[in-house]
């Protein structure tokens, strides 16, 4: 045999190899959207209704955080209650530009791209959980998905919650603009000792930085 035939020959079994590799991957992926479609299709009726009456119920208020906030145990103890007198909210036209583009780049690069769920980012997070054999180095939720747990879920770690957060989360992007989504979320996310929203301190740290 020619060394033509020969590299012939190497690219043919190459070729039936990916041929079985897909075969598998296709019947895994079959399998556990089988799988879950099993488990989980009762219960995602009632989250996906769930997730359409609380999308209709929220308003600008949802977002503007007007209760004191109490911080517990685990266990369920009293430890603090922060009153809600120094909070301060800021519109998203009031917020400077570079502060914007740090939430971005750090929490959610595709912000302006995916529709509440990013495929890309949460195969990534797949991959990084592999690589590092288990340990969890980076997550997948978008912004519109932290938003979404920190304002109506809880932060449990189970299927279910992550299944109704994105539920949730698409719906959102539906009914709100990038911009508002994005100004709900840096006024509600928690920033230490006791504070929320984005005080003027924070913009001229971030600006300066």
């Amino acid at each position: 045999m020619d060394k033509k035939g020969k590299i012939m020959k190497v690219f043919k079994k190459i070729f039936k190899m990916l041929g079985v590799i897909a075969l598998i991957v296709l019947i895994a992926g079959i399998a556990i959207a089988l799988y879950l479609g099993y488990k989980f299709y009762p219960a995602y009726q009632e989250m996906s209704i769930e997730a359409d009456k609380i999308i209709e119920q929220i308003d600008e208020r949802t977002f503007v955080r007007l209760d004191p906030t109490v911080i517990v145990r685990r266990d369920g103890s009293f430890v603090r209650e922060f009153k809600p007198a120094p909070y301060k909210y800021i519109e998203i036209n009031d917020m400077p530009k570079k502060v914007k583009e740090a939430f971005i780049a750090i929490e959610d690069k595709n912000f302006y791209k995916h529709r509440g769920f990013d495929i890309k980012a949460n195969l990534r997070a797949v991959k990084a959980l592999i690589d590092n054999r288990g340990k969890i180095t980076q997550g997948g939720s978008t912004i519109t998905q932290q938003l979404v747990k920190n304002t109506f879920l809880t932060h449990e770690q189970t299927y279910e919650r992550k299944v109704k957060e994105i539920l949730i989360a698409v719906r959102l992007e539906n009914k709100l603009s990038k911009d508002k989504i994005l100004e709900y979320y840096i006024n509600n996310i928690y920033y230490g000792h006791g504070t929320y929203g984005m005080k003027l301190q924070l913009s001229i740290i971030l600006v300066t930085a």
